[in-house]
C-alpha cells in the first residue's frame, strides 16, 4: 500500500509532465493554445437560457463629447453575465374582511366568508407547508433545522 502523501507525489509528477507537454505544444502551435483557451472560456460563461435576465445598462456620466460637446452615438457594447440568487422571502398574508352594515336597517351586517385554510386555525399557507415537506423529504432537512432557519428570519415556531 502507498501512503496518501506518496500517492500525491506520483500524481503531482504526472501533472507536471502533462503541463510541460501542453506548454511545448502551445509554443510550437499557437492555434492549439488559442483553442484550449476558447474551450475554457466557453464553459465558464454558459448559463441556462431559461433563467430570467435582468439587464443593467451603465451609461457614462457625460453623454456629450468632451472635445466639441457634440452628441455621442452608441457603436457597440460589452456584456458580461453573473449568476445571482434571491434568497427565500417570508411574507405575511393579511386577509382583511370588512363588515358592512346598513345605517337605515337595524341589525343588517354583511361580511365575506373566511377562506378555508389547510390547517384549521393554523398560520402556514399551502406554499409554506409544501416548502417544509420538500425540505424534509427531498433535501433531508430535519424539522428542527428548518425551525432554526426560520428563527434567523425572526420567525419563532415550535
Amino acid at each position: 500500500k502507498l501512503d496518501d502523501d506518496q500517492l500525491q507525489l506520483v500524481l503531482e509528477d504526472i501533472e507536471e509532465a502533462v503541463a510541460a507537454l501542453e506548454a511545448a505544444e502551445g509554443r510550437a502551435n499557437p492555434r492549439t493554445c488559442e483553442k484550449r483557451t476558447a474551450e475554457r472560456r466557453a464553459n465558464r460563461g454558459q448559463l441556462p437560457e431559461h433563467l430570467p435576465r435582468i439587464v443593467e445598462t451603465l451609461m457614462p456620466a457625460a453623454t456629450c463629447c468632451p472635445c466639441c460637446a457634440g452628441v455621442l452615438f452608441e457603436i457597440g457594447s460589452d456584456e458580461s453575465q453573473r449568476l445571482d440568487v434571491v434568497p427565500a422571502q417570508y411574507r405575511v398574508i393579511v386577509t382583511r374582511r370588512p363588515k358592512l352594515a346598513c345605517r337605515a336597517c337595524h341589525g343588517v351586517v354583511l361580511q365575506h366568508a373566511a377562506p378555508e385554510r389547510l390547517i384549521k386555525g393554523g398560520l402556514p399557507t399551502e406554499r409554506l407547508v409544501a416548502h417544509v415537506v420538500d425540505a424534509k423529504y427531498h433535501w433531508h432537512l430535519p424539522l428542527y433545522r428548518q425551525a432554526q432557519m426560520l428563527a434567523t428570519h425572526g420567525i419563532a415556531i415550535d
